[in-house]
């Protein structure tokens, strides 16, 4: 068995926007499956690929130009060249495809089946088989348990998938490996997802669903950020993850430089950097109820303002309607103490006189 744990990293061509927006684990698993494949082509023919596990269809995204099978116990619609089956029973003839991948399935296989499991998945290998899982550890139970922890801390209930990994307990690494030792292959092990920065950026996805609509591209950026920045240091020890490759013919295939550089100065301090983020990220709902509580007070002073503006017209509306009457009284006065008003007064007066004594005397 070749375990790496040093190296230079490898710069994958093609990676693009549809890879770096995918969440980071899957980035990660995928990216070094491909990485390991690129490594292995002996031309530039497509390779028969088939992934058993991946309903989702993520490989489908770094393997472009290949033929690929997806084999999954769960039906996936829209996903091409998908296949309805059972790992430990492979519907497939002997050696049908160039490599067969399985990525973070082992540890959901009941640990009965296991080695069935892996003798499937090289049986329909003609060039061998590219299988990454969480192996069991110590640092890596701890781990899982307090992810889960976290979870349940916020989502009111535990994580399906890790709880599966803790009921099924997760497979052996050493076993796994001398397994395809045993049947004649030459097997690398390569960690894969640096287990600090994997605590901190599935607590942050975990935490990251919980925002408020608003504010989950947060996270996206995050992931974003973590997959074209960080992913090149992420293949060291200790790895939430392994990815064991086992080749039936090796050929001259050099696998080593899929290891990250193991004395990265940076990655104590890149991890401190990711629990900061999770410590600041976790006041984010109170700064956007802070927020969304100073957006209602200052809808309230503009609703204030309109309706002093409101009345402040009706104000001075009455004020130039009682000046307007106060004009009018004025020229009123002085029409009734004028003279003509007086020579028409006294002549409307003695008509009534007239009138009234001449009614009498009638």
């Amino acid at each position: 068995m070749n375990e790496h744990t040093s190296g230079p990293p490898l710069t994958a061509p093609n990676i693009g926007r549809e890879q770096l927006d995918l969440p980071f684990d899957q980035y990660q698993r995928y990216r070094v499956i491909s990485d390991a494949l690129g490594l292995l082509r002996e031309n530039e023919e497509p390779l028969r690929i088939l992934d058993v596990g991946g309903a989702e269809g993520v490989i489908l995204k770094f393997l472009h130009k290949d033929d690929v099978t997806i084999l999954d116990q769960t039906e996936a619609e829209g996903v091409p060249g998908f296949v309805l089956g059972d790992a430990t029973a492979l519907p497939f003839e002997d050696e049908s495809f160039d490599y067969v991948v399985s990525v973070d399935v082992y540890e959901h296989i009941p640990d009965e089946v296991r080695e069935k499991y892996l003798s499937e998945l090289r049986r329909v290998a003609r060039g061998g088989v590219l299988l990454a899982a969480p192996f069991d550890s110590e640092a890596v139970r701890a781990g899982e348990r307090f992810a889960n922890e976290f979870h349940r801390s916020i989502h009111n209930q535990g994580n399906v998938w890790l709880e599966e990994h803790a009921d099924n307990g997760l497979p052996d690494l050493d076993g796994c490996a001398r397994y395809f030792e045993t049947q004649g292959d030459e097997v690398t092990v390569l960690p894969n997802g640096y287990l600090p920065h994997w605590l901190a950026m599935i607590s942050l996805t975990f935490y990251g669903n919980h925002l408020p609509e608003g504010m989950r591209d947060v996270a996206g950026r995050l992931n974003n950020f973590y997959n074209e920045f960080m992913y090149e240091h992420d293949n060291v020890e200790p790895g939430y993850r392994h990815a064991v490759i086992a080749l039936k013919n090796s050929g001259d295939a050099d696998l080593s430089g899929l290891a990250s550089s193991s004395d990265h100065p940076d990655a104590a301090m890149s991890a401190a950097l990711f629990s900061t983020f999770s410590s600041t990220l976790s006041f984010a709902p109170q700064v956007k109820d802070l927020s969304n509580k100073l957006a209602e007070k200052e809808a309230q002073i503009r609703d204030l303002s309109r309706r002093l503006a409101q009345q402040t017209a009706v104000s001075n509306s009455l004020t130039a309607l009682r000046q307007e009457n106060a004009k009018m009284k004025r020229q009123l006065d002085a029409i009734t103490n004028s003279r003509a008003w007086q020579l028409v007064e006294r002549q409307r007066n003695l008509r009534i006189s007239l009138r009234d004594r001449l009614g009498k005397g009638g």
